[in-house]
């Protein structure tokens, strides 16, 4: 960290990531993560049932971390570390860009019964601020979010950087190998097969209003889903429990009307959880006491 270091660094151009700050880096976006002894956590992603939060291995300190694509084909073994090729149905990438944005990146998922799958990914510069990420590509997310650079100098330059991750289907296939795009300005940090469990983050803003005499109009923001990216469907479990008394329904939208049926005075709780055809995600839960005149 701040040590000066030949070569060109990560860009080329004499820039390279933090080791030190990749182990502080924000957390602030949703799901992002840090580095932790030779590896980069991603805990949006969750493994093993939900038992741990997806790690790429492999990132050293003062050694070169990335693979700059050149058209090869990185194969898997069968075991690894928190995967299974026979269970896993999802890939997940860590990937950055340098001298701009490098779109529509060709990726070629090989599998077992001699059939692939070409993914064409958009691989975001790695000084891109994260707060414009999803204006460019919604299927984008940030592993981490580091708040300074290291220059071959032995200096530092105070200014945002990110890894970006990127998670594609199996498709129900067993992968072996994966055909990476030819662009010198890709760097490749982390490929990982997994086995999704589903939503990895709680529904957020959730809010419950009370409305036309003993309703609740409940609402809350879409929670971060990594298999499939932001266009999986999900499917939301709503509870509204009150004294010894449930309600429970179903819903796609992010807002449910509770028409009425809720005692005045009373206090209440409201429980959202996600679901997809990948498993259940965490529960986000509202409470407070219902007005005691009923509201207009």
């Amino acid at each position: 960290n701040e040590q000066p270091f030949l070569g060109g660094g990560l860009d080329g151009n004499g820039n390279a990531f933090s080791w030190e700050a990749m182990a502080t880096a924000s957390t602030s976006y949703p799901g992002a993560g840090n580095r932790v002894e030779n590896g980069l956590v991603w805990p949006m992603l969750q493994t093993d049932g939900g038992g741990g939060s997806l790690e790429f291995e492999g990132v050293f300190k003062d050694q070169p971390s990335v693979i700059v694509p050149a058209g090869q084909t990185i194969s898997f073994p069968q075991y690894g570390w928190q995967y299974d090729l026979t269970t896993s149905n999802t890939l997940a990438l860590a990937a950055v860009a340098v001298n701009g944005d490098q779109a529509n990146q060709q990726f070629i998922l090989n599998f077992s019964d001699g059939s692939t799958a070409t993914y064409h990914l958009d691989i975001i510069d790695w000084r891109t601020d994260p707060a414009d990420v999803a204006g460019l590509n919604s299927d984008v997310w940030v592993v981490a979010n580091q708040t300074y650079y290291n220059t071959a100098t032995g200096g530092r330059v105070d200014e945002s950087n990110s890894i970006f991750g990127y998670v594609v289907s199996l498709g129900g296939k067993t992968l072996q190998s994966v055909t990476l795009p030819s662009n010198s300005n890709v760097r490749l940090i982390g490929m990982k097969p997994f086995e999704s469990t589903g939503v990895t983050s709680l529904p957020t803003n959730l809010t419950a209003t009370p409305v036309s005499q003993s309703g609740l109009n409940i609402e809350w923001s879409r929670p971060a889903v990594y298999s499939g990216g932001p266009n999986t469907a999900i499917t939301y479990e709503v509870t509204v429990t009150q004294g010894g008394s449930s309600q429970t329904f179903t819903t796609t939208e992010t807002t449910y009307l509770v028409a009425a049926g809720l005692v005045l005075g009373e206090h209440y709780k409201v429980s959202v959880t996600p679901k997809t055809s990948y498993g259940v995600g965490g529960t986000a839960e509202v409470e407070d006491n219902y007005p005691s005149t009923p509201p207009q």
